[in-house]
């Protein structure tokens, strides 16, 4: 979603990873996936999308280490 169209910056991680995947720069993406938890967080009921954002960002890392 462009960024004109998110005034809460809800999509900003989104926007973020793929700039990122554009410029090459992997290593840098896993932070982002962790940054995205902002959104759940404080959130009870959200917990199991805290803990998938996790998950995400270090599965994406052992990806790396494949490279």
């Amino acid at each position: 979603m462009p960024e004109n169209k998110d005034p809460s910056g809800r999509y900003a991680e989104m926007r973020a990873i793929s700039m990122l995947m554009k410029d090459r720069d992997f290593k840098a993406i896993p932070a982002q996936f962790r940054n995205m938890k902002r959104i759940w967080a404080g959130k009870p009921k959200k917990g199991g999308l805290l803990i998938r954002r996790e998950l995400e960002a270090q599965l994406f890392e052992i990806g790396l280490t494949q490279l």
